[in-house]
Formats: C-alpha cells, structure tokens, sequence
C-alpha cells in the first residue's frame, strides 16, 4: 500500500524553526564554546569601538559613530602670505621695546603661528599644513595636521617654552596623535624633527645679539625679557 504524506501544518513550522532557535541559543548559553564565542565576540567589538574613537584606523559605521575630530582649544586665522615678513615684524617690535641694554617684547599668538608656519613650510622629514599655536598660562599648544602616505592625522601637543643658558627650547607636557596620547619620547621625537632645525638657526641669530633671561607664557602671549650683548642689531 502506496504511503500518503500529508503536508505540514504552518504551526508544525513555526514549531520547527523556534526549536532550533531555542538549540542554538541554548548551545551560546549553556555550552562552554557558545560562552566562549560570546565573550571574543564582545571583546572584539569593544576593541573595534575604541579604536575607531581613537582614530588611528578607520573602520565603517563605527567611525561615524564613535570618532570625533580633534580641535584646537580655539582656531587662529592669518592672511596668506603674511608669514614672509614675520621676521622683519617681530624685528621692528624688538627696537620699538628697546630700553638697552635690556629689552622686553610681547609675541603674540598670531605672530608665533606666522613663525611656526615659515619653520615647517618646507619641512621634508615631517610634511605638516594647517599649523597654528595657543597660548596659554599654562604652555603652547601647537595644533597641525600630519600627512603620510597613507591619510593625514591631526597631532595636539602642549609645550612648556623653556630657557637655558640663553637658548630657548621646549619641554613637552602632554601630546596626542589624533585622540591617542603619545608617550613623551615619541612626542619629543616629533617636536624634534619639526623644529629643532628652525630653533637651533634662531638660537644661534639671538645669541649674536641678545642673551634671553626669561620667557613667560602669558594668555595670548609670550613675553620675552633680554640683555643686549651687541648693539649692532640688524633691524
């Protein structure tokens, strides 16, 4: 006798479908493994979530989700060009000032962006646009975009201005690369490839003329104090 099959219900299915839904959530869990994959899959996500908040890497949805840009504390604007004749500038402040053999003179935040600029423009080792400075009681942030060959980063990094012996110099207080801090080795590295070429120049123009006594950073502005050790200042 021939075996007559009759179709399943829609509730036999449904049926079906739920019980295996029910075995496979049972396999995540009650089973050891399922725990396991649970745990390396919320990991990941978690780890997936902070670097895209950092911004390092750049991983679809959670970037826009997670990642904010990083800003300076405020934005400095200055006209094209206008970092050419900076030197003359700060040249005609110094005389203005001049009280010899002591000297006194203000750099602003606008003018110490002009100077930050002319230095890195044609910086080959470390390619930089955008630079700017704020200054601020407690140091100088010096704000500017990174480029690589493979996408551009935006680097924050807080300096402390320091004298010795009559040179400036820096001393770094804290540092990012996008929104991750830096070590101060890598951020000294950093400072070091983008200016200690153009400091060491300026250092050794200053010394021929003025010996530094203190530098001070103020809201918006660096005050610098001076002794004149040769009057012949070519300005």
């Amino acid at each position: 006798m021939a075996r007559v099959e009759y179709p399943k219900k829609e509730t036999d299915v449904k049926k079906g479908r739920k019980g295996r839904a029910a075995r496979i959530l049972s396999f995540f869990y009650k089973s050891f493994l399922g725990k396991l994959v649970i745990f390396l899959l919320i990991i990941s996500l978690l780890l997936a979530s902070w670097a895209a908040y950092l911004g390092m890497i750049e991983i679809p949805f959670l970037s826009w989700l997670f990642y904010r840009s990083p800003e300076p504390t405020r934005h400095i604007t200055i006209a094209s060009g206008s970092e050419n004749s900076i030197g003359e500038r700060i040249g005609e402040k110094l005389v203005a000032d001049l009280n010899y053999p002591k000297v006194a003179i203000q750099i602003t935040e606008i003018e110490l962006t002009q100077l930050l600029k002319k230095a890195t423009a044609n910086n080959s080792e470390i390619p930089v646009r955008n630079v700017q400075t704020v200054i601020m009681t407690e140091g100088i942030e010096l704000f500017g975009e990174l480029i690589t060959e493979s996408r551009t980063y935006r680097t924050t990094i807080l300096v402390k201005p320091l004298v010795s012996n009559g040179e400036i110099g820096f001393k770094v207080i804290k540092s990012k690369l996008e929104n991750l801090s830096l070590p101060s080795v890598l951020a000294n590295l950093l400072i070091a490839k983008m200016l200690d070429a153009s400091l060491e120049r300026l250092n050794n123009e200053i010394n021929n003329y003025l010996m530094i006594n203190s530098l001070q950073t103020e809201n918006r502005n660096v005050r610098i104090q001076a002794t004149v050790i040769n009057p012949n200042i070519p300005f």
